[in-house]
């Protein structure tokens, strides 16, 4: 043979064969270096719960909690049999006395006892310009008023006057002074009052029946019951039975209203009894325009 030649000029790529066969799986490669950790996806749905793991030992315990409000007070238990009793215990101390009980109904009454022996029969007799006495024969001096007439059996027109006080003055008694009216003076005297409603005022009586107290210079008679003629502050005339009167100046009684009356009831010296149309009263008693009060 002769020499090769030289090698011809490359000619065009014919047309792509079909596809060989497959040829068999090469070995592995080696793992190329990890790339960058890619962005998180979206979260899966939930898996399924799994089975319960074991039950782990128990915890300390924790710290008690507060106490809880009381609860409704639940329904009384039916009564538990009673008990065996017990020993008698010590007698105890002996408590305070009670109260004092109603009285009973009265009895029967007794028997009348026998009339006592007939006392000491009194002796009549006057003393002083307006004071009379009653002696016994004690020496005991039971005073009267000179209008009340005495006689061999007692003294006469004692029931239609009043009872009466001799009450210390802080001036000598004097018989102007009679239907006048005085007022305490807290050191147990008594004056003539000067203004309307002075509490604790008394009419000065010359129309008593009894009296009773110790008779001096300065003594007056001032009424505690009964009836006593009085002067009035006020025109005689404006008064009527019924009214309350009280002080007044210059020792007359004046008329209360009916404010007065249920503010100052302590002030009230007795009621109107009578405007007399008479001069002379009694004996020998001078009305002197005076009306009668109901001393209270």
């Amino acid at each position: 043979l002769g020499p090769t030649g030289a090698t011809g000029a490359v000619g065009a790529v014919g047309p792509t064969g079909s596809r060989g066969l497959t040829g068999p799986t090469g070995s592995q490669g080696t793992a190329g270096l990890i790339g960058p950790t890619g962005n998180r996806g979206l979260q899966g749905p939930t898996g399924a719960n799994g089975e319960d793991g074991a039950l782990g030992p128990t915890g300390a315990t924790g710290i008690a909690g507060p106490t809880g409000s009381r609860g409704l007070t639940g329904p009384t238990g039916s009564q538990g049999a009673a008990g065996l009793i017990g020993p008698t215990g010590n007698r105890g101390l002996q408590g305070p006395t009670g109260a004092h009980g109603e009285d009973g109904l009265p009895g029967p009454t007794g028997p009348q006892g026998a009339i006592g022996p007939t006392g000491a029969s009194g002796v009549f007799s006057f003393s002083g310009l307006s004071t009379g006495y009653v002696v016994v024969t004690d020496g005991t001096d039971l005073g009267f008023s000179t209008s009340v007439e005495v006689n061999g059996s007692g003294l006469v027109g004692a029931v239609w006057n009043d009872f009466a006080e001799f009450r210390n003055s802080n001036t000598q008694f004097n018989t102007n002074m009679f239907g006048h009216i005085a007022c305490e003076q807290g050191d147990d005297s008594v004056a003539i009052t000067t203004d309307r409603l002075q509490p604790m005022s008394y009419a000065i009586s010359d129309t008593y029946g009894f009296i009773i107290g110790e008779k001096t210079d300065n003594s007056i008679p001032v009424a505690v019951a009964g009836r006593a003629l009085v002067y009035t502050y006020e025109n005689r005339n404006m008064f009527k039975v019924g009214d309350a009167v009280c002080s007044a100046p210059n020792g007359t009684v004046s008329i209360m209203t009916q404010e007065e009356i249920n503010k100052h009831p302590n002030c009230i010296i007795g009621y109107v009894s009578s405007i007399p149309s008479y001069d002379i009263w009694g004996k020998d008693i001078k009305v002197n325009n005076r009306i009668w009060i109901k001393i209270v």
